[in-house]
């Protein structure tokens, strides 16, 4: 038998989304920080910066962002689904007559 303690899927999946949200927060203050730093930089170097290293840290960062919510749909969408089969599994006992 298998027994999944509902409560700690939902808070599991509370936690992913929220260490998502934590996570695009501290990779934005990182930017905004550095960001004084870049605005001094001369020449290639801050091309570089903005038409390589930036657009790849972005797309690292939805990338993760993607995978958690993949994680966070995935693993509520399995609970779920057990849910409905609880439920329909109970409801064919009590259609049985004796």
């Amino acid at each position: 038998m298998i027994d999944i303690d509902h409560l700690q899927v939902g808070q599991s999946a509370q936690a992913m989304e929220e260490q998502t949200k934590a996570i695009a927060q501290t990779m934005h203050e990182l930017e905004n920080n550095i960001q004084q730093v870049i605005n001094e930089w001369q020449g290639e170097d801050k091309n570089v910066y903005y038409q390589k290293v930036l657009p790849t840290w972005n797309q690292e960062v939805d990338n993760l962002s993607l995978i958690l919510q993949r994680f966070y749909t995935t693993l509520t969408d399995v609970s779920d689904n057990y849910k409905k089969v609880v439920q329909t599994n109970a409801e064919g006992f009590m259609d049985i007559k004796m």
